[in-house]
């Protein structure tokens, strides 16, 4: 006779083999619709079905912000976003001749951010003025003077209007869609925004030798100092896999990687720049107010009927645009390595959105949307991650350090001398920095470098197991639809969105022509069924795990050896 506490472990020991097929069966079912991406079938049943979800969590994203990782996370976003700011709102200045600016950018940074992380279900999706939407508003801009409308009453209805397109999107569950996204689509846009971070900073640092073309020892400096703290931060960031220090001082190495490059680079810059030899230093922006002399509220009166009807008709493709960029913002960030536990949000994200970008537009400033690659980047310095094995073990969600980051965005405005101390080189230097962490992060990087790499001393993973040729022929593949992004950046104006809805029908309909359905499951990491994608996703888990796992021995078979040779006979 067993005891009734062995009942329970008698009764699974003896469950049939074929019950047990049945519960793995209803399990990959399941997995087969992601969290948060279910179809409820009625209207603002995903919206409903979140906030349902995220009530139960909503007093814990307070509570929890109790650690010190909610200090750094809040101090990387906000150095690793406000730089960024301060540069598209100097450029969009210049585009709008003064109807937009630092001020309108930064506020709208600020409000949105704040209502953002009250209200959404998800608000480690970093909300901001992005460089499309700086090159969207440019366009409104260029149009509104074109045609002889009045630049902030065409703002504000086409912000009316995106809003309503993003409204029904939300409602009907269109954004349920992005579940067929694969990382073929995530890593060519994450490549292409991350490039533009780069492209950007390196713009700066060649404008920087264009208006100060006399002053070639301070343009040489300024050039230094943007390459060097580039590198003090990329090395910061990657200390957790140095033998030196101790876990926690490399762990705060990594947490504080920008902001110490940044402060290191301040501190030299204002030692050496004297009398005769001036550092570049950032410039104060205007105070909280608006850029140019104007009422904040934008007047709808002052737009005729035919100036209406192009907003309506101008909304579409930048709603096309918040469609891919958010959702794929929002799948990044939620990715199931990321270890998120509080749930996945997808329909009231995009409901937010359109709030923010019907209420912003109302009163002159800029549109906003989910952040590539800072979002996913605030995620990862909001988690602890295991020295051995480098995989996120679990992460600080809460509301409180995209709040403290949003509310920071308000001290250029409210303090600006304060920015009189930092070296104009930390803009360019944090655009490069966190293109370049967001780059190297994605496997298309891993796979570029292959083309050029021993094919012997190929790592073993999934896609390194398909035949050489044709993973250098899925690389080239992503390369060429990255090329076709810049292309359509450069030449269609707002219909650029339009090349990057393309690439979904060419990942569905072309690249398995290319390839066959094994190969895709090592290369593309995902199936349109979804078992392909959960095993892939484990393998990939496993691997990294036994790379860690290595590491730590060469590191410790190397610290051996450097303890040996210095030992006394």
């Amino acid at each position: 006779m067993s005891s009734p506490e062995e009942q329970p472990l008698l009764e699974k020991e003896e469950k049939p083999a074929e019950a047990e097929d049945d519960t793995q069966s209803s399990c990959l079912g399941e997995m087969m619709e992601p969290e948060g991406l279910r179809r409820m079938g009625c209207m603002l049943g995903g919206v409903c079905d979140d906030y349902k979800r995220r009530a139960e969590h909503y007093l814990s994203d307070w509570t929890d912000a109790a650690s010190l990782k909610t200090l750094s996370a809040t101090i990387f976003i906000y150095v690793a976003t406000v730089t960024s700011t301060l540069a598209l709102g100097v450029h969009i200045n210049e585009v709008t001749h003064g109807k937009v600016g630092v001020s309108e950018y930064l506020i709208m940074n600020f409000a949105a951010g704040v209502i953002y992380s009250v209200i959404s279900c998800q608000p480690l999706v970093v909300l901001r003025p992005t460089g499309p939407i700086t090159l969207v508003v440019g366009k409104i801009y260029t149009l509104s003077e074109d045609a002889g409308y009045d630049f902030y009453a065409f703002l504000a209805w086409t912000g009316m209007f995106v809003g309503i397109y993003m409204f029904i999107i939300a409602a009907f569950e269109v954004s349920r869609f992005c579940k067929y996204t694969t990382p073929f689509v995530e890593e060519i846009f994450a490549f292409f925004v991350c490039s533009i971070y780069v492209y950007d900073g390196i713009h700066d640092v060649y404008l920087q030798w264009e208006k100060n073309g006399d002053r070639r020892g301070e343009c040489l400096m300024s050039t230094n100092f943007t390459i060097g703290i580039v590198v003090l931060a990329l090395w910061f960031s990657d200390a957790l896999q140095s033998r030196f220090f101790s876990l926690q001082i490399r762990r705060a190495l990594v947490d504080y990687a920008l902001f110490l490059g940044i402060l290191i680079a301040a501190i030299i810059a204002k030692a050496v720049s004297k009398d005769d030899f001036q550092v570049f230093f950032v410039e104060a922006p205007g105070q909280l107010s608006p850029t140019s002399p104007r009422p904040w509220q934008a007047n709808f009166a002052n737009l005729g009927v035919g100036g209406v009807f192009v907003a309506v008709a101008m909304a579409l493709p930048i709603t096309l645009f918040f469609y891919v960029d958010q959702n794929i913002s929002s799948v990044l960030t939620q990715k199931p390595e990321m270890r998120l536990r509080k749930g996945s949000y997808y329909h009231s994200s995009f409901w937010c959105l359109g709030i923010l970008n019907v209420l912003g537009p109302l009163f002159g400033l800029p549109f906003v949307t989910g952040s590539l690659p800072h979002s996913p980047q605030f995620v990862i310095s909001l988690a602890t991650i295991d020295v051995r094995t480098m995989v996120t073990t679990s992460v600080c969600e809460n509301r409180v350090a995209p709040i403290l980051s949003y509310c920071l965005m308000l001290l250029p405005l409210l303090y600006p001398h304060m920015l009189t101390f930092i070296p104009h080189a930390a803009i360019s230097s944090t655009l490069i920095f966190v293109g370049l962490q967001g780059m190297v992060g994605t496997e298309l990087y891993a796979r570029l470098l292959l083309v050029i790499s021993d094919p012997n001393l190929y790592p073993q993973c999934d896609y390194t197991k398909v035949p050489f040729k044709k993973m250098h022929l899925y690389t080239l593949t992503q390369i060429l639809c990255w090329a076709g992004c810049w292309v359509a950046n450069l030449t269609l104006g707002l219909a650029f969105p339009a090349w990057i809805a393309c690439l979904f029908p060419i990942r569905a309909y072309l690249i398995p022509k290319l390839f066959t359905k094994d190969e895709l499951s090592k290369l593309d990491h995902q199936d349109l069924d979804g078992d392909a994608k959960e095993a892939a996703m484990e393998a990939a888990l496993d691997q990294r795990i036994t790379r860690g796992s290595q590491s730590q021995s060469k590191a410790n078979s190397r610290a051996s050896r450097f303890s040996l040779a210095y030992q006394r006979p």
